[in-house]
């Protein structure tokens, strides 16, 4: 009964949104033109729902509540988003940038969430100008026309997650551009083969406090400001079995911190011996 309540709420507010004016502000920016120096030395290109927003993009119930009304940001992401923002060295420049697969006044949705959670302001939104159009097609378009306005020796981070397309679209995007610093960083928030060779290129994650470590690691981030977040709390609906075997398997017990030994042992009560609810 609730699936076909939920499924009824997200056709009743598809139907409102191809029927509506389109909406003056945020709307899904034309993709850029602009020449290769007029944007920064570090762009991060991000996602919103099930990668900032715990929308819960599988779950028809939480997706139609979630995805039009707010809801509430995965733990520390609005930190370590304006950490990446704020820790830019004198000669280096950072922007932030998202694309989005919403459409039309679902737009609004994420607009009114990086607000409220107080994101730092973004460079440009795009979002899908259409339900016809394809949600990978689109992306990869709208990430590389961003990667080709770019100065050639630029950091390019890709920030999505395993809910719907992004894995598909971060792998076209390294395969087309072999010369470019590229990287792709994807919240597993959903038990996926371990043996997906894709996700070998490109970092998984699960919190804020294990992508923290990941960019301090690079240097982007410094390190004592993730430190604090590895005790905070992962949301009941997320499956995590998957992460923490690929954790084990990339994370050295030999050099890991206080924190993250501690950050460990909660992934194995949480994800090995706590399934999800």
């Amino acid at each position: 009964m609730l699936v076909r309540v939920a499924l009824s709420l997200v056709f009743i507010h598809l139907g409102s949104v191809s029927c509506a004016p389109a909406p003056t502000q945020p709307r899904g920016r034309e993709l850029p033109t602009s020449s290769p120096s007029e944007l920064g030395s570090l762009v991060l290109v991000s996602d919103i729902d099930d990668t900032l927003k715990a929308t819960h993009v599988r779950d028809a119930l939480d997706l139609a509540l979630n995805g039009l009304h707010g809801g509430e940001t995965f733990a520390d992401m609005p930190e370590l988003y304006g950490l990446l923002a704020n820790s830019a060295p004198k000669t280096e420049t950072r922007e932030i940038t998202y694309v989005s697969a919403a459409v039309g006044v679902l737009q609004y949705g994420g607009k009114r969430f990086l607000d409220k959670w107080k994101f730092p302001t973004p460079e440009s939104f795009f979002g899908r100008p259409s339900f016809f159009k394809d949600i990978v097609e689109y992306k990869v378009q709208a990430i590389q026309s961003l990667i080709d306005s770019t100065r050639p020796g630029a950091l390019v981070l890709l920030n999505g997650d395993n809910g719907e397309k992004d894995v598909e679209v971060f792998d076209r995007i390294i395969d087309t551009n072999p010369d470019r610093k590229v990287f792709a960083f994807v919240h597993q928030v959903y038990d996926e083969p371990l043996e997906d060779s894709r996700l070998d290129r490109m970092t998984v994650w699960l919190t804020a406090f294990d992508l923290g470590l990941s960019w301090s690691e690079r240097g982007w981030i410094p390190s004592e400001k993730v430190l604090p977040w590895a005790s905070h709390e992962i949301p009941s609906w997320v499956e995590c079995k998957t992460f923490l075997k690929r954790w084990m398997r990339f994370r050295s017990d030999v050099s890991a911190t206080d924190a993250e030994t501690r950050y460990r042992e909660r992934l194995r009560l949480r994800c090995e011996d706590s399934p999800p609810k």
